[in-house]
């Protein structure tokens, strides 16, 4: 599998960093952000919804998020992040990084799993925020920013609104293109934008670096 790696850092890939710092959520998010900005989804304004442009995934979360929304023609974020809890693909990226002793998988409840990040995963997290490695899956795209710090990274202010923020309206849609739909060049992300926000793992109140998913308060 493609990762992402540089020296003395991380030999995970964007999405086992994303599920790192924000669970499954977070996962869905960068891997939605990545496909995007590359042109292989397009995004309507102003619900928000998905459609997949070109079917050509550079790794097997990509793939689940483009079978999930080519399954309906349109799917909404949140759908599609919905959905991929119980892929079997992220399933197994999950089950991967805990068997990395990355991460802890605890029953909470019944009906609510608890994942917690190992000592090792929190120092893992912490050494690739202080020096972002190459993304050699999603890059030219913010998708690495995104999976580490969040959606408020996501540097264009207004494609950062129509994904993550859509208006509850009945106006027609447009289509707003990322990118040139289908050749795979995304933008190259410009200033980042940081903000607080939760996280899709219970942390157990551990002692982090500020960051969502290593025991901090924010991503």
């Amino acid at each position: 599998m493609t990762s992402v790696h540089a020296p003395g850092t991380t030999t995970l890939d964007v999405y086992e960093l994303a599920c790192l710092a924000g669970g499954p959520r977070r996962v869905a998010e960068a891997a939605v952000v990545a496909l995007a900005e590359s042109g292989r989804l397009r995004v309507l304004v102003p619900s928000g919804e998905l459609q997949v442009v070109a079917h050509r995934p550079r790794h097997p979360v990509e793939a689940a998020v483009l079978h999930a929304v080519a399954g309906r023609g349109h799917r909404s974020l949140e759908t599609v992040a919905w959905r991929l809890r119980s892929d079997e693909r992220v399933v197994g990226l999950v089950a991967g990084l805990s068997a990395r002793g990355l991460l802890v998988q605890r029953p909470v409840s019944r009906w609510r799993p608890g994942r917690s990040l190992t000592t090792a995963g929190r120092r893992e997290l912490r050494a690739v925020r202080r020096s972002l490695p190459v993304d050699l899956v999603a890059g030219g795209t913010s998708a690495l920013l995104v999976a580490l710090r969040g959606p408020a990274a996501m540097p264009d202010v207004e494609e950062r609104a129509a994904l993550f923020h859509p208006p509850r309206s009945r106006a027609p849609r447009r289509v707003l293109a990322w990118g040139r739909p289908g050749d795979g060049q995304g933008r190259t992300p410009g200033a980042v934008y940081f903000a607080g926000g939760g996280s899709s793992w219970d942390l157990g109140g551990g002692v982090g670096d500020g960051g969502c998913g290593d025991g901090g308060g924010g991503c």
